[in-house]
């Protein structure tokens, strides 16, 4: 008797599930989404729908839908490592690394010997400057795998970020040899090229950097800084930068009133003949900005390079042409102040120190990275413009024979608020940092 034989049963899910996984490697989320959530109809007991649908929600930067499914799938399944390192990565993702922290350590209890688990876990400590022990993880990671490219470029950034260069350059060298086409790492190894002072490799690696991701902001600022550590005098004022933000806050009083001391014997030596105290009235706010290098002599060296060959790699559209706008107006406050000082006239000389406090002002609206800040920047330099317009025509029509200290109280209200954009501006961005 001859029994006729059927195909076994079909998983009613599995097309859904392979379907979803195809789109989801093309990267065509929002299509791969539709199938998981028929997929999770269908087998709604399953945490594996919820995990997928997790990361791809993650990848659109849907993080509370993103949150929602990945931890679904962990409640439905509390031991599978898998959905326990989806859950991390979402959390990772959205820098909440405490979080992932504590998912993935559950994810290594169940599979210690998971390389991508103990990867992800190095890279939390590291972003939360747990170097030493994104190292431990590095080296455990290198012990399973000896080849594995990630253990290498964890343990060299955790290097560089403790400013052991030549021992990161190493480890980079490596992990750069195991994915030459990896940008994240050409551009570590090209910083570790500009600390060890090899100018043209630096330069090559963050070229090479930008070639496989155009939009990489960490090598775009390798590549300026590359560019600007050819010249002597930006060497020097980049330098200066980073040793004023290391030193304490007492020696940066101490600094304050030095380069107080300069501007006013300067300004005493060239026009002794107006009064003392009306002089240190209009150069008091100067003695509260703890070295112009980063207020105006940075921004004239981004104006120059952004002519170089290179200007349009290293800067975006605002960066390159608001440093060279800065760099114009810098150059010509220099100029009003010279004629002001040729001419013996204190008028003109106010007219540029207003004009340096302005600037001051604009220097902070280029700084923001956001949008919206550099809006809220640009109205609080606006005000102190109308008030410096305001001064200009009280000066010059209203009462031109006006006493020399009233002209420095008003020449200090600009300063003032010039001196305020500063603490200004980062309480502005911070919420975005």
């Amino acid at each position: 008797m001859n029994v006729e034989k059927r195909p076994p049963p079909i998983d009613p899910g599995e097309n859904f599930r392979r379907r979803g996984e195809m789109l989801m490697t093309a990267k065509r989320y929002e299509a791969a989404i539709e199938q998981f959530l028929q997929w999770m109809a269908v087998d709604p007991e399953s945490g594996w729908p919820h995990s997928r649908l997790g990361i791809c929600f993650s990848n659109l930067k849907k993080h509370d839908d993103a949150l929602y499914h990945a931890r679904k799938a962990v409640e439905l399944s509390p031991e599978s490592a898998p959905y326990r390192f989806n859950l991390a990565l979402v959390y990772y993702r959205t820098e909440d690394y405490d979080q992932a922290r504590i998912e993935l350590r559950e994810a290594l209890r169940f599979r210690p010997q998971d390389v991508q688990t103990r990867a992800l876990l190095g890279w939390c400590d590291f972003y939360t400057n747990r170097e030493k022990r994104a190292i431990a993880h590095a080296n455990k990671l290198l012990a399973i795998e000896p080849d594995n490219y990630e253990g290498f470029f964890l343990r060299g950034a955790s290097y560089f970020d403790l400013g052991l260069f030549d021992k990161a350059a190493i480890d980079l060298d490596e992990a750069l040899r195991l994915e030459p086409e990896e940008g994240r790492v050409h551009s570590w190894v090209g910083w570790c090229r500009l600390h060890q002072r090899r100018w043209d490799e630096a330069q090559h690696h963050f070229e090479s950097a930008l070639r496989l991701r155009p939009q990489m902001r960490r090598a775009r600022d390798g590549l300026l800084e590359t560019l600007k550590a050819r010249s002597p005098l930006s060497r020097w004022a980049v330098g200066h930068v980073r040793w004023q933000e290391r030193i304490t806050k007492s020696r940066k009083t101490i600094l304050r009133v030095i380069y107080g001391i300069v501007a006013y014997g300067m300004v005493w030596a060239l026009l002794g003949h107006l009064t003392a105290v009306a002089w240190l009235l209009s150069i008091l706010p100067l003695l509260l900005i703890a070295g112009l290098t980063d207020t105006f002599l940075l921004p004239l060296l981004d104006g120059l390079v952004s002519w170089h060959r290179l200007g349009s790699l290293a800067m975006g559209r605002w960066q390159r042409y608001g440093s060279r706008v800065l760099s114009a107006m810098l150059l010509g406050v220099v100029g009003v102040g010279i004629w002001g000082l040729v001419l013996w006239d204190e008028v003109i000389f106010g007219a540029a120190l207003v004009l340096g406090y302005l600037l001051v002002m604009y220097v902070q609206i280029w700084k923001p990275l956001y949008r919206h800040a550099r809006r809220k920047m640009a109205l609080y330099a606006g005000v102190g413009t109308l008030l410096a317009i305001l001064l200009a025509v009280d000066l010059f029509y209203l009462d031109p024979e006006r006493a020399t200290w009233a002209e420095a109280i008003l020449e200090n209200m600009i300063g003032a608020m010039a001196i305020w954009s500063m603490p200004m501006r980062r309480l502005i961005d911070w919420p975005n940092n």
